[in-house]
C-alpha cells in the first residue's frame, strides 16, 4: 500500500506541474493533464549506489541519456549522482553532449528533482523548428 500511495502522490505532483507548465505557456490549464491519465504513469524503484571510479571495464552504469516521457521526478536523497549536461550553443538539444559542459545536480535536502523529458521539448503545438516557402 505505500507504494501505491506514493505512486498517487507523484501522479498528484506532476498533474500540478503540468497544469504550471501549460499556464506558462498561455494555454489552458489541463493541456497537458489531459494527456497523462494515471495509467501511463511509471514509478521505478531505483537505487545507484555512490560513483567510485574503477578501471574495470566490466562497471556498468546509466550512460548519458534524456528522459523520454514528460517529466521525470527525481527524489535524490543523499547520494548525489545527477548530471546535467549544459550544451555549447543555448539552441542545442539535451541529447546533443559535443561541446556541453557536464555539471552536477546539487543535493538539497527534501527537494525533489524534475527533469523535462523528451515528450515536453517539442510539443506538437509549437511551430517547426525549419519552415519551408512555397
Amino acid at each position: 500500500m505505500l507504494i501505491l500511495r506514493r505512486l498517487q502522490q507523484c501522479h498528484a505532483l506532476s498533474l500540478r506541474l503540468l497544469g504550471y507548465f501549460a499556464l506558462s505557456l498561455d494555454l489552458p490549464d489541463d493541456f497537458f493533464t489531459a494527456l497523462h491519465p494515471a495509467t501511463l504513469d511509471r514509478l521505478r524503484l531505483l537505487h545507484y549506489p555512490p560513483f567510485e571510479p574503477s578501471t574495470e571495464e566490466q562497471d556498468v552504469r546509466t550512460g548519458a541519456h534524456s528522459d523520454y516521457g514528460s517529466l521525470t521526478l527525481l527524489f535524490q536523497k543523499e547520494v548525489g549522482g545527477l548530471e546535467v549536461l549544459v550544451p555549447k550553443k543555448p539552441d542545442a538539444l539535451s541529447t546533443d553532449v559535443e561541446g556541453g559542459e557536464w555539471v552536477a545536480a546539487p543535493i538539497v535536502e527534501g527537494a525533489i528533482i524534475v527533469n523535462i523529458g523528451d515528450a515536453m521539448v517539442r510539443p506538437p503545438y509549437a511551430s517547426p523548428v525549419v519552415s519551408l516557402s512555397a
